[in-house]
């Protein structure tokens, strides 16, 4: 009679297996093994019920804490590691993951607010800030996007990433990457009536005066057959980086579209107009 398959032999190499498992799983110096297990298990958690996030998120200056009861809070300022107490720069400066947590600097102040509402409302006010109007979507890295961000809302999506015509860099712009700067003062920029909107680089010209500050800047002027200005918005947006500097008072310089309105629609020749450019 041939022998019946032994079942007990693997049952108790798969029990061994699963009591390794869970052993390496608890330990706190748990090993890459370990934490390879625990990636794959909220993996299959995430499929299960939704999408996979890798980490909380903090907004922007914030950094993660747990409190004496060990809920999980950012704080905007100094973290105490002994109390687990935060001390923050500012009064909206503690936020909370779960709702309805009463501030722990006392009753006069109101229930912390989620760090997902505080993480949407400055990401908004970025956008808002540096954003051109096609491309809204604000990512933690750097990025405007046309569409919306990854799930972490780190960066762009790859659709976007794949076509520089749906997103834009806001600082550290490497070379052939698109300026958000530029882009949204483009969007702000208004033209005097008759005039139509153009993009012009700044170059050898303008650094000669201003410096380094003018490299990769591509800024909108306002033309037409035989006249140019640049909208006032885009000076003062410029002053702030250096450019055009010296012009002080845009009414008066003739390549302000401030300027070239007062002279040419106003017809107000009572001003003693700077007509140099650099």
């Amino acid at each position: 009679m041939a022998k019946k398959p032994d079942f007990i032999t693997p049952a108790v190499i798969a029990v061994v297996i699963f009591l390794v498992v869970f052993y390496i799983l608890r330990r706190n110096d748990a090993n890459p093994l370990a934490k390879a297990v625990g990636w794959v298990a909220n993996a299959v958690e995430g499929f299960a019920n939704g999408p996979v996030t890798t980490a909380v998120k903090c907004p922007i200056g914030f950094k993660f804490y747990n409190d004496a009861t060990g809920r999980s809070m950012c704080c905007d300022g100094e973290i105490n590691r002994y109390t687990h107490t935060c001390t923050p720069r500012s009064s909206g400066g503690i936020c909370s993951f779960e709702p309805n947590v009463a501030d722990p600097r006392g009753p006069g102040f109101p229930t912390l607010p989620l760090c997902g509402a505080v993480v949407e409302r400055v990401n908004t006010a970025t956008a808002n800030s540096f954003c051109p109007q096609n491309l809204p979507n604000y990512a933690t890295k750097g990025k405007c996007c046309a569409s919306s961000t990854d799930m972490n809302g780190e960066d762009c999506s790859p659709l976007d990433l794949a076509d520089k015509g749906r997103f834009c860099v806001i600082k550290d712009v490497r070379a052939g990457e698109p300026n958000c700067v530029n882009l949204k003062m483009a969007d702000d920029a208004s033209c005097p009536r008759g005039m139509n909107k153009v993009s012009y680089p700044l170059g050898e010209r303008e650094r000669s005066r201003y410096g380094p500050a003018v490299d990769g800047t591509v800024i909108p002027v306002c033309t037409k057959l035989d006249a140019t200005c640049i909208p006032d918005s885009v000076v003062v947006a410029l002053q702030k980086r250096g450019i055009y500097k010296d012009k002080k008072d845009l009414a008066t310089w003739k390549y302000s579209c401030s300027g070239y309105d007062r002279v040419v629609n106003q017809r107000d020749l009572t001003a003693a107009m700077d007509n140099s450019y650099v």
